[in-house]
This record gives C-alpha cells, sequence and structure tokens, in this order.
C-alpha cells in the first residue's frame, strides 16, 4: 500500500521510515442507570506516529517549521479506510525530542525520532 503524508502541502510520503495511524476513542461523559447499563457519548479523534528517513539541512528546516507553527494541515493516507483524508492536526509530541539544537548555522536537523500528530476536532 503506498502511503501518503503531506503536512501543510509539503509532501514527506518518500522520507517515511515508520508511519502508524491510530483512532483514539474518547469518552468525555458517562453516565450509569440503576441497572448498571452505560451511556454516554464517544468521540473518535485520528492520531498520526511517525518517523522519517534522515533528512538534508533543507528539509529538516520545512518540517521544524511546519510543526512549531501550529495547526498543520495534514494528507494522509487512513489504513483504516484505505483513502487519503485531510484533518487540521496539532503536534503533541515534543519538538526537543525530535530535533537536535539549533546549530552554529542556524539550522535544527531532525533526530529520528517518533512525531506524533493529533486531530485537533473529533469525528
Amino acid at each position: 500500500m503506498n502511503v501518503t503524508l503531506e503536512l501543510n502541502g509539503v509532501d514527506f510520503s518518500d522520507l517515511l521510515s515508520t508511519y502508524d495511524v491510530r483512532r483514539i476513542v474518547e469518552y468525555p461523559r458517562l453516565m450509569t442507570a440503576i441497572n448498571g447499563t452505560e451511556y454516554g457519548g464517544m468521540w473518535e479523534r485520528t492520531e498520526l506516529a511517525f518517523s522519517l528517513r534522515p533528512l538534508t539541512a533543507a528539509e529538516s528546516s520545512d518540517l521544524y517549521d511546519i510543526l512549531s507553527g501550529g495547526n498543520i494541515t495534514v494528507l494522509y493516507t487512513d489504513s483504516y479506510s484505505n483513502s487519503n483524508l485531510t484533518r487540521t492536526m496539532r503536534l503533541t509530541s515534543s519538538l526537543s525530542n525530535v530535533f537536535a539544537l539549533k546549530s552554529i548555522n542556524g539550522n535544527n536537523y531532525y533526530k529520528g525520532g517518533e512525531i506524533t500528530l493529533r486531530q485537533r476536532t473529533v469525528n
């Protein structure tokens, strides 16, 4: 299966090392009836976890700028539906865990760690 991953219009598909789509289910409020039956709404969000192969300085810089900018428009392959979807996500992993400190030339370098993005709205 070919995997698509674009962050704010920049294609990282060919740079993927690992890729995992997760569906996170949340129950914000539950009510239990006298007979023990639970009632409540269910929220579902998508979470993407991926890592990339070693990047050039320019690729690292692009990735850092995208991830540090807040809301990220993500076009990705959803392995549950085998289709490409677009969602607004936010970074949930720490930038300092996946990027080395700024070097003397002013660039941030990707260390190869896992990057996790989480959908901002519920399905």
